[in-house]
């Protein structure tokens, strides 16, 4: 195990329980879907498994308390106007008590995507995913019309037309010192009871130093725009299980007296393309739709995501680990909740 710093508080820095997505056993092309199926247990983890695991299921139920979500502006809900999505849900005859609802907060309307490869393995020729096959698929991810159903949760979310799409911002590597940061991301490994085995983390605390580090030294641009979201990617083997099944993800907010708070991710990897495209895919619609943990949730996360925890951020793409899918390019993705269609959904058109 490497690392600096003692196991870190995940509830410190806003953010909410890690999940894990788990690899498959032979290598997967890019394209290829990942059969997943999930639920969240006791400490707020979503647990990405195979389908054929016949002891995870889903997490879906009835009897969701009643929510209200309105017509808004700006990238705060507004108060008092019209209940739209209410009216739309009626109209296709569904029931009008929400699955996620809005509850004002934040949200980032048109994404600007920062991609940050922590470690000297990047560096490497013979690495099982490389930095052009990311950056391809997350291209193709922000690209594409997979972000459009999101536009149902808040009027001001765009995503809805090629001018709408996400924007990849930047890239940047860190392969040496900078500042504080070391060139490799430290770790610390957490049991995994559930599955008989360890996970080796990012200490979370060193991921937010990194970004104030490139924030600092001028590397990324400065959060004053609340549409910025910077992903961290780890190098092969940080945020995945010791034995390589399972790979982690997470997304957080941190205020550092910049202008708007600041957005980040981190994305695993265990050296499979299919999975860390279908983690980024996760982590970034509830980016966008819940990136400081007052948006768009569950309003009942107890059965939604089965955690009745309050700190658990329950969220779009947390009820749909069962959903692989794949983009109009064939980028593999996960599927996201969509309460006007009362299922997950992979939009490609």
């Amino acid at each position: 195990m490497a690392g600096r710093l003692t196991r870190p508080d995940y509830r410190e820095h806003g953010g909410r329980g890690h999940r894990a997505a788990r690899q498959g056993s032979a290598a997967l092309p890019s394209s290829a879907p990942v059969p997943l199926a999930g639920r969240a247990h006791a400490r707020g983890v979503a647990l990405w498994v195979r389908v054929s695991d016949p002891e995870f299921a889903p997490v879906v139920a009835g009897g969701w308390a009643t929510a209200r979500s309105g017509a808004h502006s700006g990238g705060r809900a507004a108060v008092g106007e019209t209940d739209v999505r209410s009216a739309e849900r009626a109209a296709r005859g569904l029931a009008l008590a929400p699955v996620f609802a809005d509850n004002g907060g934040p949200v980032i309307e048109r994404v600007r995507v920062w991609l940050i490869f922590w470690g000297r393995d990047w560096m490497r020729t013979d690495v099982a995913v490389d930095r052009a096959a990311v950056t391809f698929d997350v291209l193709q991810i922000l690209m594409s019309p997979y972000l459009s159903g999101l536009h149902q949760y808040r009027a001001s979310i765009g995503y809805r037309t090629p001018n709408e799409s996400g924007l990849l911002e930047g890239l940047v590597t860190v392969a040496s010192d900078l500042g504080s940061s070391p060139p490799d991301p430290p770790t610390f490994l957490e049991p995994d009871a559930l599955h008989a085995t360890k996970k080796v983390l990012p200490d979370l605390g060193e991921v937010t130093t990194l970004i104030e580090n490139l924030l600092l030294s001028e590397t990324i641009a400065a959060p004053t725009d609340p549409n910025r979201l910077y992903v961290v990617v780890l190098p092969d083997g940080v945020g995945c299980s010791v034995d390589k099944n399972w790979t982690y993800g997470l997304h957080y907010a941190i205020a550092k007296g910049y202008p708007e708070k600041v957005h980040i991710a981190w994305v695993g990897n265990c050296g499979s393309r299919a999975v860390i495209s279908s983690v980024f895919s996760h982590e970034l619609v509830e980016a966008i739709t819940d990136p400081e943990g007052d948006a768009i949730k569950a309003t009942n996360p107890g059965r939604t995501c089965g955690n009745p925890d309050p700190t658990n951020w329950c969220e779009i793409g947390d009820v749909c680990q069962n959903a692989p899918g794949q983009t109009s390019t064939g980028v593999t993705v996960q599927g996201y909740w969509s309460e006007l269609d009362q299922r997950c959904v992979t939009p490609t058109t």
